[in-house]
Parts: C-alpha cells; structure tokens; sequence
C-alpha cells in the first residue's frame, strides 16, 4: 500500500484557529521553512508514495540518497487520501477531508498545554506558579501572588496554548509584569489572539532532552531518548540520536575526545524521562490518542547552582524530529556506534556546516570530524536563504 504522507508542520496553529482565537497567518518565511524542513518526513516514503507540503518546495533541493527515491511531492491544495493510501500525518489537525474529524477532536484536548498542565499535577511533576491566564490583570495578580517564585531571578514566559518550537513565546527581562516599553501592549496582544496563555516561572535551561514514544493498539511504546540542539538565539536547531540499538550508550560517558554520549543524559535521567514517557503515553491512550508522541524535559541550574531535572515540560502528541532524527539514523547510518545529529541552519548547506563547526560548543563534534549526509539543501525560491538540513555520523 503506497502512502500520502502529510507535513502539516504548523499544525498546532490550525488548531489554535479552530477553536474561535483571533489567530494571524503565520508568516510567509516561517511556512517556507516548515515546508522545506517537512520534507524531511521523507524517511518514511519510497517512490510509491506521495508526500504534502503546504508550500511548494523544489524536489532538486533533495539530495539523492542511495538506494532511496524520493516520493512526489504535491502542495496547493488540500490533500486528499486515495482509497489505496495509508495516511501519516505529522499530526492530527483540521486539513479538509485528509484527516478524521474524530482524530481532530482528540488533538484539540491532548495537544492543549492545559492537558499537559493537569497532567503535570496529576504526577506529582508540577511546577510551582505554573498556570493558565488569560488576562494582563490576572497577570499582575499571579505575579503580586509569587507566581514567579520558583525561578532563579523572578523571570517567568506565556506560552500559546497551542504552539511547538517556541513560537509565540513571550521571555519577560524581568520579576515585573510592565519591565520595558511596549511589553504590556504585547501581552495583551497575547492574550487577544489567543485567549489565555500558559503561564511558568524561567528556569536556567542547561541541557534539553526528550523522549519519543508511540501508542499502538492502546498499549504504549518508549522507543527512545535524544537530545535536543538548542542555537545561540535559543531557537530549535536540531537533535542528538543514538544510533540504532544503542539507546543504553547515549547515556554512557564519552571516550576522550569523542562525541558519544548525549549531553546531560545520565543513565539516571535517562530512566526518569522513560518512565514519564510511559506514564503519558498511558494518559494519552486514555484520552484516544493513538501514534506517535514525544515528551521534552531538561535540566536546570537552580540558584544555589546545582542542576535539577524538569522530566516533563512539554507533551508532543504527533511525530517529532526525535522520531525522524532516529529514522534517519537508522537508515543512513544502521552500523554507527556513537549518537549523531539531524541539524537544521538557514542559508547554503556548506556554509551552514561550516558555521556550526565554529561555534565555541563544537569543539568535541568537529575534532571527531563526521560524516555529512546532505538532506535538503535550500529552495532559492524561498527567503531569509532557504533551510539546509543534513546528518552527521560519527563512530562508523
């Protein structure tokens, strides 16, 4: 059976519309970026298949894999299963008729921070302050209360109810609800588009994490635990793999000179993001989500400077680059001993590696010099320079 495979990468904004908030087009450059970086869904296609962007995308811009065509890809209009398809979806989320209406409504509870909120209680795993707002005088409230108490230096962030990647994020300088000219405008902006925001104390992010999992037939699946590579500007840059049935080794410590290990998975932590994975894919199960899921965690620095875990700051009910990072691994690289990374940069894909070799926190992933599978090099068709996309392997 061929399949119609769906890159609906801003699926958590149609969501948001769907449920009334005065929601904006999200712009054309960011649509062009999640296009191309879709593309990548590709791991799971062979020539037979047919796989959807919202945006057109240049099929030269995918370089040729050995032993793997590539599927056709189709953009415009809405896509439409054949009766001969398998439908995979990025996520669930109002396409037309491509998506079951019931899947839909299933997304709308489980991809709400507000489920992940509850759920966070409902462990034992919350953090304290941590609620939803929906207005800047229940802020100023919230903020009057101590709600901001539980981070290092009273800073605190609103985040959409639906979002992924940070988007719509909004970072405050400070302890105060009115720190910088126009913030307060902002806010209510916030509050107007999307009617409430999830509102948590900052915590000095050290290490990003996640683990990937899957619910099938109602019983669930840990498939996995990767890092998350976070760039200089804080924004989702790429992730850190260990390769096939080596999951046990990404939390061993690395040889001299070597990148083989996960930056902060201890086999401790390791197990904790395991077990929650396993408890959330229970929870979703219950709610009707079937498929693919993700929980992200990560350490912080507290303010006497020790590290501590937050396992489950975020719940990802849909294929994540966890997921497709492991595919491709699996693919390209079945005999590597040491984790790699799926990288995403803006701009030629040479001078995008390049860049990344330079920066200060490279030093061990240069000196192993890996291997460099191009995966999608940018459409010049699209601004800002495109988006160049590729995996290094090392340890082969």
């Amino acid at each position: 059976m061929s399949r119609l495979v769906v890159a609906n990468l801003h699926g958590e904004a149609l969501l948001s519309r769907a449920t009334g908030a005065a929601q904006h087009a999200l712009p054309a450059t960011l649509m062009q970026r999640l296009s191309a970086t879709g593309t990548l869904l590709r791991v799971f296609c062979d020539g037979t298949d047919r796989l959807w962007t919202p945006l057109p995308v240049d099929p030269s811009c995918l370089p040729e894999l050995a032993g793997r065509e590539a599927p056709r890809l189709i953009h415009t209009e809405l896509p439409r299963r054949l009766p001969d398809e398998q439908l995979v979806p990025w996520m669930a989320s109002p396409l037309g008729e491509c998506i079951p209406e019931r899947a839909v409504d299933v997304a709308r509870r489980v991809c709400h921070r507000g489920f992940a909120l509850d759920l966070c209680d409902r462990l034992g795993l919350g953090l304290p302050g941590a609620r939803l707002i929906s207005s800047t005088a229940e802020l100023q409230e919230h903020l009057a209360d101590g709600g901001a108490r539980a981070g290092a230096d009273g800073r605190w962030v609103l985040k959409p109810p639906y979002s992924a990647a940070g988007r719509g994020q909004l970072l405050s300088a400070g302890a105060s609800a009115q720190v910088a000219p126009g913030w307060e405008r902002r806010v209510c902006q916030a509050f107007e588009r999307h009617g409430e925001m999830l509102f948590e104390p900052w915590l000095d992010r050290v290490h990003d994490l996640g683990c990937r999992g899957e619910v099938s037939g109602g019983q669930v699946h840990v498939l996995g635990v990767h890092g998350l590579v976070v760039g200089a500007s804080g924004a989702f840059a790429g992730v850190v793999v260990a390769p096939a049935g080596a999951a046990d080794r990404a939390a061993c410590p690395p040889a001299a000179g070597a990148p083989q290990a996960i930056a902060g998975l201890t086999p401790e932590v390791a197990e904790q993001l395991a077990d929650v994975t396993r408890r959330v894919g229970l929870a979703l199960a219950q709610a009707g989500h079937a498929g693919p899921f993700g929980v992200d965690g990560f350490t912080h620095r507290q303010a006497h400077g020790q590290l501590a875990l937050r396992v489950l700051c975020e719940i990802n009910a849909r294929l994540t680059f966890g997921r497709v990072a492991a595919e491709w691994m699996s693919l390209l690289a079945p005999s590597a001993s040491a984790p790699g990374r799926l990288l995403f940069a803006r701009g030629p894909l040479d001078a995008a590696v390049a860049q990344r070799r330079g920066e200060p926190a490279e030093a061990l992933w240069a000196s192993a010099q890996p291997r460099v599978i191009p995966l999608l090099t940018p459409d010049p068709a699209h601004g800002r320079g495109g988006t160049s996309a590729w995996l290094e392997v090392s340890g082969e």
